[in-house]
């Protein structure tokens, strides 16, 4: 069963959800050069995503074996391009991210990603120009938006907005160019 936000955050919830799919309590790999394993409603890439991405599949994995099998599915799961997990391995951390420690991690780094591009939406808005921020703030500017050229694939509001904006690049609170 999908996640159930009130407002504009279920309203990117399934925006992101449509994009990546329903599979989230099970590792995957999109096949993309420099793209690693992901999981997770959001897709957390465990090469290019945040940190919450990595410290989230740690903590699941943690819980769920001993620290040296943790480790060594952690580490194996951090191969680019699809590759460095075994089919049993697979198993063990599907198993792992399907748990019920598994579903709520993975629930609860959800929510917390997706309050994080809202603050950062925010944050861009209240930098535009007064004609710019009526737009932005309409439904019709959050979907006039998506074709944000930085990436083929639907991206955060806090992106297309940072970009139409004119910053041309997100920055978060400590001013580097990554997120979170």
């Amino acid at each position: 069963m999908a996640l159930s936000f009130s407002g504009f955050k279920q309203i990117l919830f399934d925006a992101e959800r449509k994009n990546e799919g329903n599979n989230a309590y099970n590792i995957s790999n999109a096949g993309i050069t420099g793209s690693g394993w992901s999981y997770g409603w959001l897709q957390f890439d465990l090469i290019n995503g945040p940190a919450i991405a990595k410290t989230t599949f740690n903590n699941i994995l943690r819980n769920a074996y001993s620290i040296s099998v943790a480790n060594s599915l952690y580490a194996a799961a951090l191969s680019p391009g699809g590759t460095g997990l075994t089919a049993q391995q697979i198993i063990q951390i599907n198993a792992a991210l399907s748990s019920a420690y598994g579903i709520q991690a993975i629930d609860n780094a959800t929510s917390t990603r997706l309050d994080y591009f809202i603050t950062q939406t925010n944050a861009l808005i209240a930098k535009a120009p007064s004609n710019d921020k009526t737009f932005l703030q309409s439904d019709l500017g959050m979907r006039a938006t998506k074709g944000h050229p930085k990436n083929s694939k639907f991206l955060t509001i806090t992106h297309r907005v940072g970009y139409i904006d004119g910053c041309g690049k997100e920055t978060n609170n400590k001013g580097s160019q990554s997120e979170e």
